[in-house]
């Protein structure tokens, strides 16, 4: 009965199918971690590159207005006569850097 052509056959056919399809199941379970991994990978990047963007406009915009003190202070080294400027300059910084957040007629005319 194990040299009959159709049980050897028979045998065949159920141990690749077995076997195969087990190799199968691994290979999906692979294909699936590795696919996971990188989703939660650039979901991660994605969320580091938010923040950075997110930090650099805020050290843009203090940046941006240490410098419009800074031209003032230079304006009044100049022209002595115009005490307000530099201080109106100071209060906007201020204002802003408690998150107002509003463009002032100074900056646009700029």
């Amino acid at each position: 009965m194990a040299n009959d052509p159709i049980v050897l056959l028979v045998i065949g056919f159920l141990l690749t199918s077995i076997l195969g399809g087990g190799l199968a199941y691994l290979f999906q379970q692979r294909a699936w971690r590795h696919q996971y991994e990188i989703q939660r990978q650039d979901l991660h990047h994605q969320q580091v590159l938010k923040t950075f963007e997110e930090l650099s406009s805020l050290l843009d915009q203090r940046l941006y207005r240490m410098r419009l003190i800074f031209w003032a202070a230079k304006r009044r080294a100049r022209e002595p006569l115009k005490p307000a400027s530099i201080d109106a300059e100071l209060t906007d910084y201020r204002a802003r850097s408690l998150g107002s957040g509003t463009t002032t007629s100074t900056e646009t005319s700029r």
